[in-house]
């Protein structure tokens, strides 16, 4: 039919035409699907038929074609064949980690010693972290960092081919926690019993907002440490430890300056082993007297059992700024990453660029942070600054701790005697005799 029909046609008639037309093109398309899968159906029993005679010679009925299953060895588990038992040295910047020790239950930060673990088992240096015979020399508690931490565990040895323990790890490791030596220790070496001294820095300010610290009173404050001392009011005591004998020798106790054109100052301490929290409250105690809000006699008060036998309650200082800058110990020679000629500059160079990164990081928020307080100062050179009228108690870290009224140390609450939180402790969980002192004092190193 040619075009010029349609053009006689009407509307109603063109349109029953194409209604007529659809009709056609379903009906066709319909048979050619059904056509289509008879041809599939075909086809596929074809080759149904074709594969069992090939396959199978006995023509059993209802035996479908199988393809030979690939055999698949199962995984070997990882095995140390050789171990070798070493003590590590290591830098760690504490305030994105929920302290050092490695928790079974989970923390709201990682742990230090989780992310050690983590890099030692995905480098095959270990097993399992239950063991590898592991110690630490002593702990830190939450935001407290470390210069010169010490671990020793067995770890895999290879005589073929040399392993770079140091370097390994700290390609694996984040860049704020860094291993700089390691070390063969002598026969029945143990990090934490066999550390001889501690070396702690607690990093402040001179000024702070409304005041000056008067370091030389708090230097005389902090000879008053020196010698061996019972420093049960200066700790938090842990129930769990059972700890009766709190003497501890203090070998070197001063206030050093770090940086004259910032005014920072340290509070540089060196002693045998330390109390938990022990450091923290001996500097709160430094910053009362260098407030002026306690006499120097202060120190040697609270040092006097028979004077002050429990603890008065007060403030700690901020875990921020305090460093386990050392621990030292007899017959151990650390090497650096690595005492291969060949090898040691490159991997000397590696650790000093990520460190060095870690530093200008760091040192560029310093610098936008001063901007801000520069801002913040103009503000208050326009409008002036209000005058607290109470007393502010500087407990570190720029923190102010703010009350109606200062009341000295003498005439606070005091805890309970050791004796009594010791005792509850025990008929609480059914022990007959207590553990061990001397260990137990030595478990608890460092905040």
């Amino acid at each position: 039919m040619s075009a010029s029909t349609y053009a006689e046609w009407s509307k109603d008639q063109l349109i029953a035409k194409i209604l007529e037309l659809d009709r056609q093109l379903d009906t066709r398309s319909s048979k050619d699907t059904q056509s289509s899968c008879e041809n599939e159906l075909t086809t596929q029993k074809k080759l149904e038929n074709s594969s069992f005679h090939k396959n199978d010679e006995s023509n059993k009925p209802n035996q479908q074609a199988a393809l030979p299953a690939k055999k698949v060895k199962p995984p070997r588990p990882f095995q140390l064949e050789k171990t070798i038992f070493l003590a590590f040295r290591f830098a760690y910047c504490g305030w994105d980690y929920n302290g050092l020790a490695y928790q079974t239950e989970p923390t709201p930060l990682p742990t230090v010693e989780g992310k050690i673990f983590e890099a030692l088992l995905k480098a095959h240096l270990i097993e399992s972290p239950s063991t590898c015979n592991f110690s630490r020399c002593g702990r830190t508690d939450k935001g407290v960092s470390a210069m010169g931490q010490v671990i020793s565990l067995n770890v895999r040895h290879s005589e073929r081919r040399p392993i770079v323990y140091c370097d390994v790890l700290n390609r694996i490791l984040p860049p704020d926690i860094r291993f700089t030596g390691f070390a063969v220790p002598p026969p029945g070496f143990n990090a934490r019993f066999s550390c001889k001294q501690r070396h702690y820095k607690y990093l402040f300010t001179k000024n702070y907002p409304g005041g000056t610290l008067d370091i030389d009173r708090m230097n005389e404050a902090a000879a008053l440490y020196l010698g061996e001392h019972d420093f049960r009011n200066f700790c938090k005591i842990d129930a769990s430890k059972q700890i009766t004998n709190y003497n501890r020798r203090i070998l070197s106790s001063k206030i050093i300056c770090i940086d004259p054109a910032t005014e920072l100052y340290a509070f540089d301490l060196q002693g045998t082993a330390f109390l938990w929290h022990q450091v923290r409250c001996m500097v709160a105690i430094l910053f009362l007297v260098g407030q002026h809000l306690e006499p120097i006699s202060i120190v040697s008060d609270l040092l006097d059992t028979q004077k002050v036998p429990n603890k008065p309650i007060y403030d700690l200082a901020s875990e921020f700024p305090l460093i386990l800058y050392d621990c030292m110990f007899d017959d151990i020679e650390w090497v650096l990453p690595t005492d291969d000629e060949t090898t040691a500059p490159r991997i000397s160079k590696h650790l000093y660029d990520k460190t060095y990164h870690q530093w200008h990081s760091l040192r560029i928020r310093e610098q936008i942070a001063s901007f801000m307080v520069d801002a913040a100062n103009q503000r208050v050179s326009q409008y002036g600054a209000l005058q607290y009228t109470g007393a502010s108690v500087n407990i570190g870290e720029g923190e102010l701790k703010s009350s109606k009224r200062y009341v000295p140390i003498l005439q606070r609450a005091r805890q309970e005697s050791v004796e009594v939180v010791n005792e509850r402790y025990k008929r609480k969980k059914g022990l007959d005799t207590p553990t061990n002192s001397e260990e137990c004092s030595s478990a608890m190193n460092g905040d």
